[in-house]
């Protein structure tokens, strides 16, 4: 049987993925990642990251990446492909480069300089974009923010294009239509063996979590996916968006996690 393993994104523990432990069908997991949850403290590198999704495994798993924790998936997919049966990378479709570091150095920045590392902005962050039993599991979990120059450090020598390209597997690649983090998505898309590529309308930043629970519904119904028959060799779907989807606010425009 197809297990599933769950990577969380910057400064989050795998606390991020508690609701979607408490829903899986599948043998379930989330990890800490170096600099992380219960490994803050450690330094962050993608050597260390990618070993930690597949330690303990017996068997071939399906990995489920959020941002940060989707570049990690690729990283481990690449560089143990045997271990993992298929890719679900959500939110995770921008290249790394200034773009993408120069926010993260700013923030960590602004955040070092408030009392507690900006932990009491943190909190208030992700209770304004979570649902509440979810708010309060990755408060629970730790916010390294203090983890942010180690994780932009490592990225940034990070060829991911050609990872991706090194893994034979099948690859998802999930994203909000609105999040301006998918921007590199074809291009992910064309470096994948066998990619397929879902959008969900009116989705922004804060989407991650929507569709990380709509991959995770999706894989758990359909365990041998992972094996055969694969997706459709670099196709793109139009997901169908979660009813009644949550107002637009600047603090879901602030993204809290990567």
């Amino acid at each position: 049987m197809v297990s599933l393993v769950f990577v969380h994104g910057i400064r989050l523990s795998g606390a991020a993925w508690s609701e979607q432990l408490d829903r899986a069908t599948l043998p379930a997991r989330a990890v800490d990642l170096p600099g992380h949850g219960t490994r803050r403290g450690e330094r962050f590198t993608l050597a260390a990251a990618a070993d930690a999704v597949v330690e303990g495994l017996d068997e071939p798993a399906l990995v489920v990446g959020h941002s940060l924790g989707g570049f990690v998936a690729i990283a481990a997919a690449a560089r143990h492909p045997e271990r993992v049966a298929g890719l679900v990378v959500a939110g995770s479709t921008h290249l790394p480069g200034r773009t993408l570091e120069t926010p993260f150095r700013v923030a960590h920045r602004l955040l070092m300089r408030l009392p507690e590392q900006g932990e009491r902005l943190s909190r208030w962050q992700f209770r304004g974009v979570l649902p509440p039993k979810l708010a309060e599991a990755v408060i629970g979990g730790g916010i390294a923010t203090e983890v942010i120059p180690d994780v932009v450090e490592a990225l940034a020598d990070f060829d991911v294009l050609a990872e991706l390209r090194a893994y034979p597997g099948p690859t998802w690649l999930i994203n909000g239509s609105r999040d301006h983090f998918r921007r590199h998505e074809h291009r992910f898309l064309g470096a994948c063996a066998d990619g397929r590529l879902i959008n969900v309308p009116r989705r922004g930043t804060t989407c991650r979590w929507c569709v990380a629970r709509n991959s995770l519904s999706w894989c758990s119904t359909r365990p041998a996916a992972c094996r055969s028959p694969r997706p459709a060799r670099n196709a793109v779907s139009r997901a169908q968006a979660p009813a009644r989807p949550p107002p637009s606010s600047p603090a879901d425009r602030a993204r809290p996690d990567a």
